[in-house]
């Protein structure tokens, strides 16, 4: 089935008229695709599936295979600037859910009836789903493990912890995303499905890349490229005069740092860096999953130096060959091992500037590092074993349902 265009509310052009023997799966996300891409990419390829993507905003110059986009529109904060700040985001978060259940409502005027709805916990276009569609089986898809960390109190975790019991309370099932049982509250565990990090090692393996280049510059692996994720750097990380030191000592060596949007530090952190080295430090904001496979495949040496990182970017990395410098902390997981398939990095400027100097050294001990990595993805985190299980334990969670709620069909 060929990708629709985006469109929002009736009148949209997407016709509803399905055979029965058709599954309606409806996923609901802030952002198209985010963390459902995989998933819904998944389900669509299933020809007993006809699947549906609602998000405000993202990618709109993006589509997916067998996917139908609804756009919905976009809410505005209503509340006045001085109000506290957690009490204007989770106003934000019900306009929003608002806008999504008046155009749920609509769409249900025009025959849109999903048999399964499929949400995430964290986003408040989800927040009156239960309303909008009381008939369907609704499974939220919860991110306790960015939300749980210890130590952290403050009115950004707050707030996910509110959305996410919005999520619970209008959902039949519920399942985390990338994650383990030590994310759950004990009370949940018995109930809510884990479904664990995994990564497309088809997809994310350094035979299928293609060159990457940067600021006129096409790398491969015989060049020195140190590639960089920002998200959750410290400021007062000592990575800025690291990387200074670095270039000094190492004449072919290139620095690529990524930075999402507006997720990570201040690029203030950088400036002297980039002025100091035009042509050998680089800056990219934003890359397809294309470009980012192609990236990780060329560079030298990936370093996700955040205390507490996305365990899929790490297990990308490791997928594609590439030599992952990751905090201790964030090295959870069967495949990603200190020592045996990845580095630790540490905290000290002159520990890391070290270990940067090993890993662009090389050596027959690293190259087996590689490898070891990507067969310890393959084996523990591939995604096309951790889907299809998923999918059974979703459809399963659905017979249930609907054996309960419809006791003589």
């Amino acid at each position: 089935m060929a990708s629709q265009p985006a469109c929002s509310g009736a009148g949209s052009g997407i016709s509803f008229d399905l055979p029965g023997s058709f599954m309606r799966i409806l996923f609901i996300n802030n952002s198209f695709p985010g963390q459902f891409e995989a998933l819904a990419g998944y389900l669509a390829s299933r020809p007993e599936n006809t699947v549906f993507f609602a998000s405000s905003y993202g990618r709109r110059d993006f589509s997916m295979k067998g996917v139908r986009r609804i756009l919905l529109k976009a809410a505005h904060d209503r509340m006045a600037k001085g109000r506290e700040e957690l009490v204007r985001q989770w106003t934000w978060l019900v306009n929003v859910g608002r806008e999504a259940q008046r155009a749920f409502l609509s769409l249900g005027k025009s025959g849109f009836a999903p048999d399964m709805v499929l949400f995430s916990g964290g986003c408040g276009e989800s927040f009156f789903v239960q309303d909008a569609f009381p008939a369907s089986f609704r499974a939220a898809y919860l991110e306790l493990d960015r939300t749980a960390e210890e130590g952290r109190a403050d009115e950004k975790r707050s707030l996910a912890f509110l959305a996410q019991g919005m999520a619970l309370l209008h959902g039949h099932a519920a399942f985390v995303l990338s994650g383990d049982a030590r994310c759950l509250p004990e009370f949940l565990r018995p109930s809510a499905g884990v479904i664990p990090p995994f990564a497309d090692v088809d997809f994310f393996r350094p035979e299928s890349a293609g060159a990457f280049s940067c600021d006129g510059v096409c790398f491969s692996r015989k060049m020195e490229l140190v590639s960089i994720d920002l998200k959750g750097l410290p400021e007062t990380d000592p990575l800025p005069a690291v990387l200074s030191r670095l270039l000094k000592e190492r004449q072919d060596c290139h620095i690529l740092l990524n930075r999402w949007g507006e997720v990570g530090p201040r690029l203030e952190m950088f400036a002297e860096l980039l002025r100091s080295w035009p042509g050998r430090v680089h800056l990219r904001t934003m890359l397809n999953r294309t470009e980012y496979r192609d990236m990780l495949a060329a560079s030298t040496v990936r370093i996700i130096p955040a205390p507490v990182s996305r365990t899929r970017d790490l297990l990308e990395a490791l997928s594609c060959e590439t030599l992952l410098l990751a905090r201790p902390s964030a090295a959870a997981g069967a495949a990603l091992l200190p020592g045996r398939t990845m580095l630790a990095w540490p905290e000290g400027a002159e520990e890391q500037l070290c270990l940067l100097h090993t890993a662009l050294n090389g050596g027959q001990e690293l190259d087996a590092m590689r490898r070891m990595g990507r067969e310890a993805v393959k084996r523990e985190h591939a995604q096309d074993v951790i889907l299809p299980r998923h999918e059974t334990e979703l459809l399963s969670a659905y017979q249930r349902w609907k054996a309960a709620a419809h006791p003589s069909c």
